[in-house]
């Protein structure tokens, strides 16, 4: 087995059996770190007075919210010659059906001996048969006994379901409450959902984990436009996987509802439109007629958008390279950078357009990527697993980011990246940081200087400051924001905008901006929906 290319994504150890001749010790799951396809290795060991030739089992393969993804029945391990007490198993790699699978169950069911002998899951073992001992002389006090044994186990019988019918009771009690806020959620009550979800997390927490109620919690906020609430109760749970994989894709959407360039910014607004102000030399504020957007970039001279069906949408010199974007209708995220432009898909590939003279756009081999962020000269891509991938212009080493992990924002400026970890730890390639003790969500980078929302909604900055771009310690209560050239855009939890900075193009005339926020239908293009629908 090679998995030096690979993550080990779970361990799991498996009490005996004591009833099998063959028992599985040991399960692993792998990904591989290109193509991010999962596999099972198994140990297991003979534990039979026979040598083993082959083994069966049936497999079932589950996701993170422990949904059921895939079954396979009669998996064989050929070709065997293990001894009694012998292992084997360990060093094969058995690639699985789905690459959602992060849980599974593998039980035994038969094998083959060297002698031709088969054990199946399905015989019965005999049943011994117990016969008491005869003790005449003293009778009496033989029945007193099973008289008392008898009684004994009456009593803990009685015991044992009245705690069964209790814990009964309770449980239909929480079945029905669940079955409200499910209700409650698909007919779009999500406050009523929510407050339905916050009591059985505190009533029975023992019945379903507390954290699986707090991401349901989540997808409330979520669906009710409350994405500061959502933010802070994923992330105080980011040992969650499912609230972390959510946690990241809302970070991907808010990033994607302000963007700023080098003299021009673009908002989008929870209906699907588009504001633009700034600098339309090249045409690239020319996205009023722009609808059902589910992101916008800008980049320094053209702006790129994302429709909530995954195609791609250019505004800019007609004529230039990085506006070579049509077929790219698969996407999930767009960037775009000085003279290029960037895509993740569906697929989890990344399509470019434009200047390579840096090698910003050498991503042909990239893969297992949710979200894109292009730099002045490179690019950047954030993939499933919280790690980063990166190309281009390295002269101040903004590309030195392989072993960050567990990411949650991504952001890129001119030969810088910036990143985010789950548990709210600032990371920067090439660029001075802010300066903060407080947890942090996510990250901005202008052209030269650097932005972070601390979960409060607090926004902070470092670096270039000349025309006040940096002056932003005074916006206590922001959604997410953007870095220009020199300026900054930033949306508040209305749905307003805010900018300041340098103003010789009207780059920060947003004060009418308005109704500023993610679209209904980019939830589902990045997969953000809930198990009711």
């Amino acid at each position: 087995m090679d998995s030096a290319s690979m993550t080990l994504l779970r361990k799991v150890t498996y009490p005996p059996l004591g009833d099998r001749p063959v028992e599985i010790l040991e399960s692993r799951l792998y990904q591989d770190d290109q193509t991010m396809q999962i596999s099972l290795s198994l140990t297991m060991e003979n534990r039979s007075d026979l040598a083993l030739s082959s083994v069966y089992l049936d497999l079932c393969g589950f996701d993170e919210e422990v949904q059921l993804v895939f079954t396979k029945d009669r998996v064989p391990y050929a070709n065997l010659s293990v001894l009694p007490g012998g292992t084997f198993g360990e060093d094969s790699l058995l690639p699985l059906a789905s690459m959602r699978v992060r849980s599974i169950t593998a039980t035994l069911h038969h094998a083959v001996f060297a002698d031709g002998s088969i054990w199946s899951s399905k015989e019965t073992a005999p049943v011994k048969e117990y016969t008491e001992i005869s003790d005449e002389p003293f009778p009496r006090r033989r029945k007193r006994k099973k008289l008392r044994r008898a009684i004994g186990w009456g009593i803990a019988a009685l015991i044992l379901c009245g705690s069964v019918g209790y814990l009964g009771f309770r449980q239909v009690k929480v079945s029905e409450k669940q079955t409200m806020a499910e209700d409650l959620f698909r007919t779009g009550q999500y406050v009523d959902a929510l407050n339905l979800y916050q009591e059985l997390e505190k009533g029975l927490p023992y019945v379903t984990p507390k954290k699986d109620y707090r991401y349901k919690q989540a997808l409330c906020h979520i669906r009710a436009g409350a994405w500061s609430d959502a933010v802070s109760l994923l992330q105080s749970q980011n040992d969650h996987a499912p609230s972390l994989r959510l946690l990241r894709q809302v970070n991907i959407l808010l990033s994607g509802i302000v963007s700023a360039g080098e003299n021009h910014s673009v908002g989008l607004c929870s209906n699907g439109r588009a504001y633009a102000s700034g600098d339309n030399s090249f045409g690239q504020c020319e996205i009023g007629l722009w609808k059902d957007l589910a992101s916008l970039s800008a980049g320094s001279n053209h702006t790129l958008g994302l429709t909530q069906t995954g195609t791609v949408l250019y505004a800019g010199e007609a004529d230039r390279p990085c506006g070579q974007v049509e077929g790219w209708t698969t996407a999930v995220s767009v960037a775009a950078g000085e003279n290029h432009s960037v895509a993740a898909l569906s697929n989890g590939r990344v399509v470019t357009a434009g200047d390579n003279s840096l090698g910003q756009c050498d991503t042909k081999n990239w893969s297992g990527v949710i979200a894109v962020a292009a730099g002045k000269n490179h690019t950047v891509a954030l993939r499933v697993d919280g790690t980063l991938l990166a190309t281009g212009d390295n002269a101040l080493g903004g590309c030195n980011i392989e072993d960050w992990k567990d990411v949650i924002s991504i952001s890129a400026g001119d030969g810088f990246t910036l990143g985010v970890t789950k548990d709210g730890t600032l990371l920067s390639a090439g660029a001075p940081v802010p300066e903060t003790e407080a947890l942090l969500s996510s990250v901005y980078a202008g052209y030269q200087h650097s932005m972070a929302r601390e979960l409060s909604g607090k926004l902070i900055s470092a670096g270039e400051n000349n025309q006040h771009q940096g002056q932003v310690s005074h916006w206590e209560s922001i959604l997410t924001a953007a870095g220009g050239q020199e300026h900054t855009v930033a949306i508040c939890p209305d749905g307003t905008a805010v900018a300041i900075g340098r103003n010789t193009h009207s780059q920060c005339e947003v004060a009418a901006w308005n109704g500023i926020g993610v679209p209904n239908g980019a939830l589902e293009l990045c997969s953000i929906s809930s198990e009711y629908e």
